[in-house]
């Protein structure tokens, strides 16, 4: 990337003015110039050589939305550390970045913050030694703005010693957050698995609970209803070409049916009808939620029906299910449980409730189809 490049080279430039003395000769000629460098201590020498250890903590894992959550980077066994340069990334669905400080002496360049990823890098000034030992380099604040689970990566982080001679780091220390929404609903004791997305899409105005603060999560959801759900959430509409006979025409969820109908996602029974008020089973959930997304040009390509494997009762799944299930496997938006998808078992809303923010959560990422 160019930015980074162009940051490693400043940094360089930076190490090499501040530790470089020049001098005049007697003679008017000017001297080869020299780095002053400080001698090593005797138990630097008697240090074994170990490479340092770099990480990341969060200081508050389950940050309420709209708090400021603070972040520590942290290095162990330095040596010499005269500049360094730090990568991360974050969901910048879930966490908006604030500000990064450190305490290291020096100065800090201006962050480089594009999408979800921060460039950091700082350097010491003048002719001193590098840090050594153990030590915070950063100390970095984010504002959680949406309820559900997000993680911060901390990549790669590159330092430059006091003799500019550079080394890289591949990290991958994770901190791992949930920010916590406030949910309007006081029955998901059983349900924490879902809590905090179910919180996420009712701050949004997606979902609604059975009564002010209810959700019946147990409860089996409609099939109307999941429908209506998933059209709201990719924002799909059509013309109605054709409407099922057992649909309403004055029902809340009549133009979403037959939009969907438009569109080929639902399909009915072999009798014309779709059943608006009956059980979904999941492999039908799951099915109509891969159609919408290639109706809304999310997904594109084959399904890799290998996939299936993991689950130990993929025999179960009807013909028509496979390839939506695989897909949507593939994506992560379902994993199934106990080893099994469980294609026949009719789905709650909370499981509803799960698939729908994962489509949420996928479209905000801004994935198309490739």
């Amino acid at each position: 990337m160019k930015l980074r490049g162009w940051l490693t080279r400043f940094l360089l430039l930076i190490a090499a003015i501040s530790c470089m003395e020049f001098s005049v000769g007697s003679a008017g000629q000017a001297s080869a110039a020299s780095t002053t460098v400080a001698a090593p201590s005797a138990a630097a020498l008697e240090q074994k050589d170990t490479k340092p250890n770099y990480s990341m903590t969060a200081l508050e894992n389950e940050p309420l939305k709209g708090e400021t959550v603070q972040l520590v980077v942290r290095g162990e066994r330095l040596k010499d550390v005269y500049a360094f340069e730090i990568g991360l990334a974050f969901d910048a669905n879930k966490l908006k970045w604030l500000d990064a400080a450190t305490d290291v002496p020096g100065f800090s360049v201006k962050p480089i913050v594009e999408g979800g990823e921060v460039k950091l890098a700082h350097t010491l000034v003048g002719d001193v030694a590098g840090i050594s030992g153990t030590r915070v380099l950063y100390t970095i604040r984010f504002e959680a703005i949406q309820a559900g689970r997000a993680e911060v990566v901390l990549r790669e982080v590159s330092a430059v010693d006091s003799k500019l001679i550079r080394a890289t780091d591949q990290v991958e220390s994770s901190a791992a957050l949930t920010v916590v929404g406030t949910n309007p609903f006081k029955d998901l004791a059983g349900f924490e698995w879902a809590r905090e997305e179910i919180a996420a899409l009712a701050s949004e105005g997606i979902i609604l609970g059975t009564t002010e603060d209810t959700f019946s999560p147990g409860k089996l959801v409609k099939r109307a209803d999941f429908l209506l759900l998933l059209m709201r959430t990719l924002e799909l509409a059509a013309p109605p070409e054709y409407r099922f006979a057992d649909v309403d025409a004055d029902a809340y969820y009549a133009d979403s049916v037959a939009s969907a109908a438009s569109l080929g996602i639902a399909k009915g029974d072999g009798r014309g009808l779709f059943r608006p008020a009956s059980p979904l089973a999941r492999e039908e959930m799951m099915a109509l939620t891969e159609r919408a997304l290639r109706a809304a040009d999310r997904i594109g390509g084959e399904a890799d029906m290998s996939v299936l494997r993991k689950y130990g009762d993929r025999g179960a799944i009807a013909d028509y299910a496979g390839p939506s299930i695989a897909v949507l496997t593939e994506l992560g938006m379902v994993q199934g449980y106990t080893n099994s998808i469980h294609p026949k078992r009719n789905a709650n809303r909370a499981q509803a409730a799960m698939i729908i923010y994962n489509v949420y959560s996928y479209i905000r990422n801004g994935n198309n189809q490739s």
